[in-house]
């Protein structure tokens, strides 16, 4: 290899460090922005609910969906969330979550996610830049609650 390629590889490494440090900033900036915005959203305080609150901070939307089910303290919810391929590809997802398994269909990609009893958390979170259209708030849908040892916490 010729210096000039040497110093084109290395260009080409130094380049992929930056683009890395700040794909990992932008991920932990979230992270941090998505812990703030769940300590803020109130408690569930019936025996079984769901809640969804979704709000802009700093240019990035934020959601969280809280989910409880203190009647069945040993059944987690079984939480599905329906979004857009381009708004997942955008999605940086709470480092919490419990993803238990995702469906696509066509344009549209459905995940499922597990919260409340031996999941060990009551939310799902996640921040992306703002949308809009049809899919600009996502939903939860196809709320269930797991029947007994039909849940097994994801490795």
């Amino acid at each position: 290899m010729s210096d000039g390629q040497n110093e084109d590889a290395e260009q080409e490494m130094d380049n992929l460090e930056e683009q890395t440090d700040n794909d990992f900033s932008e991920y932990a900036k979230a992270q941090v922005q998505l812990a703030n915005f769940v300590s803020q959203v109130a408690p569930i305080t019936k025996s079984c609910a769901l809640r969804q609150v979704d709000e802009n901070v700093n240019g990035r939307n934020l959601y969280v969906f809280k989910g409880k089910c203190t009647s069945r303290p040993n059944q987690p919810i079984r939480m599905s969330i329906t979004d857009t391929v381009e708004n997942w590809a955008n999605t940086i997802e709470h480092c919490g979550n419990v993803k238990t398994g995702e469906e696509r269909n066509g344009n549209l990609i459905t995940r499922h996610y597990a919260v409340w009893a031996t999941a060990n958390t009551d939310f799902v979170a996640f921040s992306r830049p703002p949308t809009s259209g049809e899919s600009a708030v996502p939903r939860a849908e196809g709320v269930k609650i797991y029947d007994l040892d039909e849940f097994t916490m994801p490795a």
